[in-house]
């Protein structure tokens, strides 16, 4: 009844495990206000049970913005799984909190909140331009109901403090909160180009960030990059009979000029640009070459000449600009920050700049963020006398930049097989070729790799993204991959690692049992060599007192590194997050160790009481599906023929052992199994013994005639298995002596005795003492006679007699009878271990062949085909020995002749007859014919 029982609470146990509930999205979430909300419940089961979804302690109910669907289906392992979807429209802040997926037996929480505000991010563009050498910010901005974390990030995943930056925040409390995080750094470098991402909550913004190189610093309106006149145009000027102050007189430092016209009249080219009117719609523009970085506008006053007493200069000045002439925008605010600057004045994100105060003084204005444009239009706002200015602008024609721009890293580490990707970005005023080079070769047909180019005009500037792609990737792929300009010094280069990391055991979660070992291992093969490191849970793995081994093999030119890390004892602390790294590249496992609880490894056998064996273990998942069974060494327990005195019960996870017998000792495995029906499907045994004392039996001849082998066998039961010391009259045997020797014998390797031609000496008490660690010795003994043979019965000693005569062969003949008549009187014969009799034989002196005879020598027997020899049967049952005989009778060959002794002849079963019986270690019986030759 108690095992019916433990099968059906295995079988109700094994249901529940089998089932899982998740939920979606798996971890806590912020959600915008008036946002969608969307929450999922996985329910999978062999069994179907329903499945709740709760707000709180609140079930919840479709409505005007609530929507809930269900849908069910099965697999072909008949998994059923139920999947409940929960749709919030236009969510507000009372729908924050903990959402529950419930059912039956399992249950999933995640937890919602729900929150109001905005993020910006400054400067207020797509693009952010900087320039190598000098600072660097951007700022981002939350501002909202609550406070938020904000924080920076890379795309590449690069690490802004290791790379130079500096992060500071500022966090203002009121009616809402705000908080400002800035990354700055002091000295931009080309590298620090690519995207850069702010996230706050579920607020998300990003910005590129592009870091020219070289100056940036040239005078774009008169310099050697100066635009012509015709360049320089105005809404309106000054012109008369005598004056013509045109746009193009607008250049700095520029004086009046006398010129005279083509009619002979003399003009005056004004020093300066006047406006026609007095209006601050007035405006001069300049069109660049090309598209252009403008970083600074200077201005000046309009040149006094000694007549008339003019003095005329702007005093303030706003800009606009445009990539093609025709739509402009407005030079705002972008920073985000208070301007420190005194000469710019700020009205509605609208900037004003400080100009002149005279008619000579030049003034700089720096703008606090770089333009890029093709046109730009200066609009005084303020003046002195009449609108007028002279100007120039500092910057720089869009450079031309070059980049790798996929992947960002300068080294990657390349799987194999995978695919390799590469992407150069061009960047400048006009379109160029990109061409590609491996190891500073150029890549003719680009060796396997397909090659796409896209080009993108943007803002008068040309972008051309050149990728080369190879899907299959080997060894032989490592190298410096390079693309450049030709004919300019423009170049970025990309060193590729080609490699395979494997891991040992391939799988994710590791489960083991504390006081048992782990051993994770990682193979990386690659043309060249790599360095390893091991982390745990993200820390150095030296202190955790584990086993580093490193092995390296070459083959076919790759390298082979394995590392591995073993620990032979883990306990409880040693759960974590293992990594083995090459590189960037990484291979991780999750350790899982289940401590061990209960009674202990082993206890001793109680006879005739009930014992258990507990299998108490902490650790177990709750959300990963378990099974638990019981085996004595490797066997099932309803193979173990216990007639019901073993049984196992799942709530406890214990085994019972009723009436306990010394058979039942040995050792126990409690079994998990874990993550059942998956591919990871892990087994974790934990060992439990049951210990018994040794006994022994002693069995064996106990008379022996002096010349014949003395056999004794000792049979032990116990556990552990005892090991035993033969003695004779109290004092040890060994295989000093030629003619003693132990065979393996009932699982222990010295439980079989063999003495060899016994002499009067051998008679005595042997003793079989089985010893054990944890318990008493056990002895058992047999006394052994041994008996002198008479002449009368000595065939070999009647025959050496009466060699030489007649009677030799009537007497060999009767020997043959008897020998015939004898056999089959005995019982069968047993064949004995080959390997250890074969031992034996060669360490008898064996007798040389020869086909003459002598009266003194032993006769030869010719054998027509090659026998199989016998030995007499021992008094007990035992293992078979050899097919060799005793002694120094060898194995015979066909048709050759071989001397055998005659005292070993009564230890040889021949067969000549149908239905004569002998023993070999074969599957059938042989015959073979026996003949007397050359007998004198």
């Amino acid at each position: 009844m108690d095992f019916i029982i433990g099968i059906v609470l295995l079988t109700c146990f094994s249901q529940i495990t089998a089932s899982s509930v998740k939920i979606s999205p798996e971890t806590d979430k912020w959600i915008r206000y008036g946002r969608d909300l969307s929450i999922s419940c996985i329910f999978s089961s062999k069994h179907y049970n329903s499945i709740q979804l709760l707000h709180g302690d609140n079930e919840v109910h479709v409505s005007d913005q609530v929507t809930l669907t269900s849908e069910t289906f099965t697999d072909a392992d008949d998994l059923q799984t139920t999947v409940l979807r929960y749709t919030k429209s236009n969510v507000k802040f009372d729908d924050a909190g903990v959402y529950e997926c419930r059912t039956e037996n399992a249950k999933k929480q995640v937890k919602i909140d729900v929150v109001k505000g905005k993020l910006k991010i400054f400067p207020k563009t797509e693009r952010v331009i900087a320039f190598e050498g000098e600072r660097v910010t951007l700022t981002c901005e939350y501002q909202g109901g609550q406070r938020l974390d904000v924080t920076w990030s890379s795309t590449s995943g690069r690490d802004l403090k290791k790379s130079g930056f500096v992060i500071g925040s500022i966090v203002q409390s009121g009616a809402y909160v705000l908080t400002k995080v800035d990354i700055s750094k002091s000295r931009a470098s080309f590298s620090d180009s690519g995207k850069y991402d702010c996230t706050a909550g579920p607020f998300a913004k990003s910005v590129i960030l592009e870091v020219y190189q070289g100056e940036c610093d040239n005078l774009l309106v008169s310099g050697p990059s100066g635009v012509p006149d015709g360049h320089m145009t105005a809404s309106s000027y000054y012109e008369d009979s005598i004056y013509m102050d045109s746009p193009e007189r607008a250049r700095l430092n520029l004086e009046d000029e006398r010129v005279q016209k083509d009619n002979g009249n003399y003009v005056i080219l004004g020093g300066g640009w006047m406006a026609g009117d007095k209006d601050k719609n007035e405006w001069i523009q300049v069109k660049f070459k090309a598209q252009s970085v403008v970083r600074s506008i200077w201005t000046q006053g309009r040149f006094e000449s000694n007549c008339c007493n003019q003095s005329d200069w702007t005093t303030e000045f706003k800009v606009q600009f445009s990539q093609d002439g025709v739509v402009w925008h407005k030079y705002k605010d972008q920073s985000g920050n208070d301007l420190l600057n005194p000469q710019i004045r700020r009205s509605k994100n609208n900037l004003y700049f400080r100009a002149n105060s005279d008619s000579d003084t030049v003034v700089k204005n720096d703008l606090p963020y770089p333009l890029i444009t093709k046109y730009i239009r200066i609009y005084p706002t303020a003046w002195h006398g009449d609108i007028a200015l002279r100007l120039d602008i500092k910057g720089c024609l869009i450079p031309q930049n070059l980049r790798i721009s996929e992947p960002v890293q300068k080294a990657i580490n390349l799987p194999v097989p995978g695919t390799l990707r590469i992407s150069c970005e061009y960047t400048g005023p006009k379109e160029d070729h990109v061409l590609w080079s491996k190891n500073f070769v150029r890549m003719g047909n680009l060796d396997g790799f397909v090659r796409s180019s896209t080009e993108q005009l943007s803002g008068g500037r040309v972008t051309i993204t050149d990728t080369i792609t190879k899907d299959t990737t080997e060894f032989l792929d490592s190298g410096n991959y390079t693309c450049y300009v030709p004919n300019s010094t423009l170049s970025d280069t990309l060193t590729v690692h080609a490699m395979k990391l494997d891991k040992k055991p391939n799988i994710d979660r590791y489960w083991v049992s504390s006081q048992n070992a782990v051993q994770l291992s990682c193979e990386y093969r690659s043309l060249d060599r790599r360095e390893f490191s091991w982390e745990h849970s993200g820390g150095d793995i030296n202190n955790r007192h584990f086993q580093i081994t490193r092995d390296i093999k070459k083959s076919d030119g790759a390298v082979f590194v394995t590392s591995s890390i073993r620990k032979p004892y883990v306990d409880a602390t040693d759960s974590g997050n293992y990594t083995c790294r090459v590189g960037e590249m990484s291979r991780s496992w999750e350790v899982n160790v289940l401590s061990v609880m209960g009674n202990g490894s082993w206890q001793a056998i109680t006879p005739n009481r009930t014992m258990y064996l507990e299998c108490d273990v902490k650790g177990l998942p709750n959300n990963i599906p378990y099974q638990i069974f019981w085996t004595k060494e490797g066997m099932s327990l309803k193979d173990l023929n216990s007639h019901g005195r073993i049984n196992y019960f799942p709530n406890s996870k214990n085994l019972q052992i009723v009436r306990a017998q010394p058979s039942d000792a040995g050792k126990y495995e409690c079994n998990i199994l874990l993550e059942v029906g998956s591919p990871a499907q892990q087994q974790v045994s934990i060992t439990k013994e049951i210990y018994a004392p040794p006994k022994t039996m002693l069995d064996g001849m106990k008379t022996i005639n002096v010349g014949d082998s003395l056999h004794l066998y000792c049979k032990t039961t116990g556990y552990p298995t005892p090991s035993i010391v033969w003695k004779k009259n109290g004092l040890s045997l060994s295989e000093l002596s030629s003619r003693v020797t132990f065979l393996p014998y009932g699982g222990l390797d010295n439980g079989h005795l063999v003495v060899f031609d016994v002499s009067g000496s051998e008679a005595g008490e042997y003793t079989c003492e089985a010893e054990s660690e944890y318990f008493n010795s056990a002895t058992s003994r047999l006394k052994v006679e041994v008996k002198e043979l008479s002449i009368a019965t000595s065939p070999t000693l009647l025959i050496a007699i009466i060699v030489g005569s007649v009677v030799v062969f009537m007497a060999i003949v009767c020997c043959g009878v008897y020998v015939k008549c004898n056999q089959r009187a005995k019982k069968k014969n047993y064949a004995y271990d080959t390997n250890s009799l074969e031992r034996l034989r060669q360490s008898r002196p064996r007798l040389p062949r020869n086909n003459t005879f002598s009266e003194d020598q032993p006769k030869i027997m010719k054998l027509s085909e090659e026998p199989r020899f016998y030995s007499k049967r021992p008094p007990m049952s035992s293992p078979p020995l050899s097919t060799s005989s005793q002694r120094s009778v060898s194995t015979f060959e066909s048709d050759s002749y071989e001397r055998v002794p005659l005292r070993n002849k009564l230890n040889i079963t021949l067969t000549d007859q149908e239905g004569e019986e002998g023993y070999n270690t074969g599957s059938t019986q042989e015959k073979v014919r026996f003949s007397i030759v050359d007998i004198k």
